[in-house]
């Protein structure tokens, strides 16, 4: 849309608006991917302590039967309406919606980079059509063009990491 030659009148109209909603985006996508490599990282340290806990080795059978019973009787202490919440809980948590069950190709480890393809979109618009590119520039304020930098950075350095050529 960014490259195209005729460009239609609704786009035009927005021409303010369309790189700093992209640049939102990308705060936005930066946030997730921060919290999906802090969920990683939880279900990892979880998964090394299970490890942990399974490989842990105990002195004899009447330790492991002390260990039951205390396990049953804190368990018959609750309240059953208490285990029902519990219960509806994980439900709800253990729910998605549709939306977040919807994968995109962006979602494929091997798709291409949304950082590269916008730079080099942005890269395409300046070198053919200078004046559209400065109607795309010019309402940014200093904010978005500090985040601007930050994808383009941050796209240098996937396509460094990833072998491509510029």
């Amino acid at each position: 849309l960014l490259e195209l030659q005729n460009r239609p009148p609704a786009v035009d109209a927005v021409v303010g608006q369309i790189v700093p909603s992209i640049l939102f985006l990308f705060l936005g996508l930066k946030q997730v991917c921060a919290t999906r490599q802090l969920v990683n990282r939880e279900d990892r340290s979880k998964a090394e302590k299970a490890d942990m806990e399974e490989n842990e080795e105990i002195s004899s059978d009447e330790e492991e039967t002390n260990v039951t019973a205390q396990a049953m009787q804190s368990n018959n202490g609750r309240g059953e309406d208490e285990e029902e919440e519990d219960d509806d809980w994980d439900e709800e948590v253990l729910e998605e919606t549709a939306l977040e069950g919807f994968s995109t190709p962006l979602d494929l480890d091997n798709s291409v980079d949304e950082y590269q393809f916008f730079t080099q979109a942005l890269i395409t618009v300046q070198s053919r059509d200078a004046a559209w590119y400065q109607l795309l520039m010019a309402p940014l304020s200093e904010d978005q063009r500090t985040a601007l930098q930050e994808v383009y950075t941050l796209a240098e350095h996937r396509r460094t990491v990833a072998g491509q050529p510029e």
